[in-house]
């Protein structure tokens, strides 16, 4: 994924890496039913935390970043993990060059699995950046989707670029990210009706989706 940190070179193959508190906090304040997917799962930031939430979770990447099956591409192997489908929902960290990012969305929206009797439809949660729904041409097609929810986080993320951390720069003491993110939820077979809400340190869940 992308982070703007000014006078930095950009990190090989967009692999940029989120805080482990970032998906926890994503546990934290949206419940989730059936195991998870995360097919960018880099060095696993993810897959880890959503086991600590205690949910079944597996992770694949194209790259080897030394977690999950390693070699898939998203969104092209056909049959790795959904012949039939092993997950229920798909928790994910996208790559955002134009149009991938978008692409993975499309991608696990058709795979997650619908609503049945007694049972909501998979969810699809995506951390992109909060500016990300204002590219050209992009609302018309969200307003097709089955987008539920936009949890803004209220705290900026300090990524890994190639997974080291980034370094200040002169005369600073850590490095600045300039980006808010947002975490983007979609759930199939439900009205595109979104709410913006805002995610804070777990501990006041006050706001928390049910």
């Amino acid at each position: 994924m992308a982070q703007r940190h000014s006078g930095h070179a950009r990190a090989a193959a967009d692999f940029y890496t989120e805080e482990p508190w970032v998906p926890e906090w994503l546990f934290a304040h949206e419940p989730f039913n059936g195991p998870v997917l995360d097919p960018a799962c880099g060095i696993g930031t993810i897959p880890l935390a959503a086991l600590r939430a205690r949910l079944n979770c597996w992770g694949s990447d194209l790259h080897d970043r030394g977690y999950g099956d390693v070699g898939i591409d998203w969104l092209k192997d056909a049959g790795h993990f959904w012949s039939p489908p092993s997950f229920d929902n798909v928790v994910c960290n996208p790559p955002h060059g134009r149009p991938l990012a978008q692409r993975f969305v499309e991608h696990a929206l058709a795979r997650v699995p619908g609503p049945a009797p007694a049972k909501a439809g998979g969810k699809v949660a995506m951390l992109l950046p909060l500016q990300w729904v204002a590219a050209p041409g992009r609302a018309d097609w969200l307003l097709a989707t089955p987008l539920v929810r936009v949890w803004v986080i209220a705290r900026r993320i300090n990524f890994l670029a190639n997974g080291i951390a980034i370094a200040p720069r002169q005369g600073k003491e850590r490095a600045d990210p300039s980006a808010h993110h947002a975490w983007y939820i979609w759930q199939a077979g439900a009205a595109h009706d979104p709410r913006l809400l805002l995610m804070r340190e777990p501990g006041n869940l006050a706001g928390a989706a049910s």
